[in-house]
């Protein structure tokens, strides 16, 4: 196994297992503690995300 297959299997374990989610959560929560974080700034894109059955229009 190459070390760049290695790298990728384990980044693919901890994506499944929610490692980045839980980061990025404790990452924002400690910045915006600290005040680090511009709020104004913020945009939230939602074209990712799937609508429910029954809120879909289609």
């Amino acid at each position: 196994m190459s070390l760049f297959h290695a790298a990728f299997v384990q980044m693919e374990r901890w994506q499944q297992a929610g490692v980045f989610d839980r980061l990025l959560r404790i990452l924002l929560t400690e910045l915006n503690a600290a005040g680090e974080l511009d709020w104004s700034r913020a945009c939230a894109d939602g074209s990712h995300i799937r609508a429910r059955a029954e809120q879909s229009s289609g």
